[in-house]
């Protein structure tokens, strides 16, 4: 008996082991909605006979979509890869270009082919390719493309069209509203009911303010005796101060006094920050306030300049980041963007670094430097910077850089590789030549250095305000053993009507890493000034581009007219190109003019190997 019960306290344990080992061992490949019932087969006496089933319900891991590229065949495709394991690619390496998805409607614009379209997470297209030529997003799941014969369509995610422009409506997107209008009328997409609305005839102060306010729920209505603004929420007053400035900042408003204190003319008033039921975020004593995220903000101290500078104060002031009536931080930043919590990146003047104003401390060991912007994405960080010639992408994880991502030129036998190089404010896209020949690659490489180091147009600061912001990139191009790169610069003076651009061309011989310049182009003791003005003067005999009829020019003057520094020509197929910046010998509207001489025109002044 005694040897029975023994065995039977021993099968008891193994059979109680045996179902606890069941629910313990973790449960495996198991898809999305799947449920796992765990039932007991067999009750204890002593548990309840009505006992609930226990679910266990496993939820499947969802991959965070990020665009990357991939250098195939000596071309750049983009495609996505999940976020936390680069290697698991989601969509492959087929576009041209991939903008990151829309989380909420699950889309994303890529283009392919020279074509446009949108995606879904599984690649299939929604909005077919070759539709439109070019596709931009609005506000929510709206969409407007670019149709044959001058005409826009406005149109959701899924791609059913909303609204089609007629001959002579012009389409433009106002910080997300889309506006549709014509010399006589002016229409508008309503955000909120998508329907296309005509908009009554206002003053333009007027239009600003609705435009402003169409999809909120706060009214600002200007008072035409005294000019200053009041605000509404359902007809009713918010607030009891009317302002002299305001601007609707998605669901608050920037609102401004003007300084009492300030004989300039045209002064900025002084800014602060309320939410749409009329409670004050900040006081109304600053000179600029950005939102950032949430409850963050950027915050300038209020300055008294001879002119009201602020729409151009965004990088050129420093800045405090407050926590909504609170500044966490000095006003020590020209540039405050908003990363991840309580992480931003900052420029002090001097360095760029994550600082995290939680500690105030900052995320040492990330080398990245320029005004980047970001995006979280899973437990990717994405920075970029966009140039009208490019864009550089930089990943990082764990607060470091695991892979940066630049436009590069292939050669036919080498690579100008896209550099970045911080120059405070004013980036510049740096190009660094690869080549297999180590000597003329140092030797190219070393003039560029100091052609990109030494032609940046520095900032000068004048009483806190940059007299000018520059943004330098280059392009490549190649021709028999002439490497050619061409620096293309952007500048805007501080109070002038319009920005400046332009370009200036160094030229390689890839045999020797030389610098080529015009006079190189032509036989020794050959009067090439007289020869390209001559050239010119046919050329450019009827051109109304020109500040001056060329006919009436005697030799020596067209000599100087067209001359210019040796920088303004490239070498093509067709002919040597000479080109001139704006207002070198022309207007600003007349742009960038360019004349094509062909090679045979030069006769046998012009060396052999160059055509």
């Amino acid at each position: 008996m005694k040897n029975k019960l023994v065995v039977a306290l021993l099968l008891s344990l193994a059979l109680t082991s045996c179902q606890n080992d069941s629910v313990s061992q973790p449960v495996n490949n198991i898809n999305e909605d799947v449920v796992n019932e765990i039932n007991d087969q067999e009750e204890s006496p002593i548990e309840d006979e009505d006992k609930e089933e226990t679910k266990v319900v496993i939820e499947e891991i969802k991959p965070v979509y990020i665009p990357m590229s991939k250098v195939i065949d000596q071309t750049t495709y983009w495609g996505y890869v999940n976020a936390s394991d680069f290697e698991d690619i989601l969509i492959d390496y087929v576009y041209s270009s991939a903008d990151f998805f829309d989380e909420l409607n699950n889309f994303a614009i890529v283009r392919k082919d020279g074509l446009v379209g949108t995606i879904d997470k599984e690649g299939k297209e929604i909005i077919p390719f070759g539709k439109y030529t070019a596709i931009h997003a609005a506000k929510g799941d709206i969409l407007y493309g670019y149709i044959d014969g001058g005409l826009y369509e406005i149109f959701d995610y899924e791609g059913q069209v909303i609204y089609t422009t007629l001959a002579g409506e012009n389409i433009y997107n106002r910080d997300g509203i889309l506006i549709i209008n014509t010399n006589t009328e002016t229409k508008y997409l309503d955000p909120i009911t998508k329907q296309v609305m005509v908009l009554p005839e206002m003053s333009y102060n007027d239009e600003d303010l609705f435009f402003q306010t169409v999809d909120k729920t706060i009214d600002i209505k200007q008072d035409p005796t005294t000019q200053q603004y009041n605000l509404y929420r359902g007809g009713k007053l918010i607030s009891d101060i009317a302002y002299d400035y305001v601007e609707a900042v998605d669901d608050m408003v920037l609102v401004g006094i003007n300084a009492t204190d300030v004989d300039h003319y045209d002064p900025a008033p002084r800014l602060g920050l309320i939410d749409e039921k009329g409670n004050i975020l900040i006081d109304i004593l600053y000179y600029d306030i950005q939102p950032l995220k949430e409850n963050y903000f950027a915050v300038a101290e209020y300055y008294n300049y001879d002119m009201n500078y602020r729409r151009y104060s965004k990088d050129v002031y420093k800045k405090a980041i407050f926590k909504r009536t609170e500044a966490i931080t000095g006003f020590d930043y020209y540039i405050v963007e908003p990363v991840k919590d309580d992480v931003f990146y900052v420029f002090d003047g001097d360095a760029y670094y994550f600082l995290d104003v939680a500690t105030g401390e900052k995320i040492k060991d990330v080398n990245l430097e320029g005004p980047f912007k970001f995006k979280s994405v899973g437990d990717i960080i994405v920075a970029t910077y966009k140039n009208y010639d490019g864009q550089i992408s930089v990943y990082l994880k764990d607060w470091s850089v695991v892979k940066m991502v630049a436009p590069s030129y292939f050669l036919e036998d080498g690579l100008v590789m896209t550099k970045y190089k911080s120059a405070g404010i004013n980036p510049v896209f740096y190009p660094k030549v690869a080549l297999s020949n180590g000597e003329v690659e140092k030797k190219i490489n070393d003039d560029l250095k100091y052609q990109f180091d030494t032609n940046i147009p520095l900032a000068e600061e004048v009483t806190g305000v940059y007299y000018e912001t520059t943004s330098l990139g280059f392009r490549v191009l190649e021709y028999n053993d002439f490497l050619q790169i061409t620096q293309t610069y952007f500048w805007y003076g501080l109070g002038a009507a319009h920005g400046n651009y332009g370009e200036v061309t160094f030229i390689y011989d890839k045999n020797t890493g030389e610098k080529v310049f015009m006079e190189d182009l032509f036989i020794e003791g050959s009067d090439y000034h007289m020869l390209l003005a001559q050239q010119l003067k046919d050329i450019a005999a009827n051109d109304e581009r020109l500040y001056t009829d060329v006919n009436a020019l005697n030799d020596d003057e067209l000599v100087e007219y067209f001359k210019r520094d040796p920088y303004n020509f490239k070498l093509v197929k067709e002919g040597l190109l000479i080109y001139y910046n704006p207002y070198d010998i022309g207007p600003y509207a007349a742009g960038i003019v360019d004349f094509l001489i062909p090679y045979e025109s030069f006769g046998e002044d012009l060396k052999e190997g160059i055509k």
